[in-house]
């Protein structure tokens, strides 16, 4: 990959899922690299190795909530988060 392209940590337990938002990066080429975690600890474990420039996490994860990777009060985060979910609606 080139130094240019943007590291992407997906933070996904479910293959179709997985599957669909890292076809979406596909057409990109080097300019994303998309990087794969199943659970918030192995995305945690994954941040200490080096700080993504985007996180797209579930919201509803097999050890938690994907807005445990959220800041925590006047925390902050140097990378933006995208929560996303299946399940529910709007409301």
């Amino acid at each position: 990959m080139s130094d240019s392209g943007k590291r992407i940590l997906l933070v996904e337990d479910e293959e179709g899922h997985v599957r669909l938002v890292c076809r979406a990066f596909e057409e990109y080429g080097d300019r994303f690299e998309v990087t794969l975690a199943a659970t918030i600890a192995q995305a945690k474990a994954l941040l200490e190795d080096g700080v993504p420039d985007l996180i797209i996490a579930d919201l509803n994860l097999p050890d938690g909530k994907g807005t445990e990777l959220l800041p925590v009060g006047d925390e902050e985060v140097p990378y933006p988060v995208v929560i996303m979910t299946a399940f529910g609606d709007e409301m």
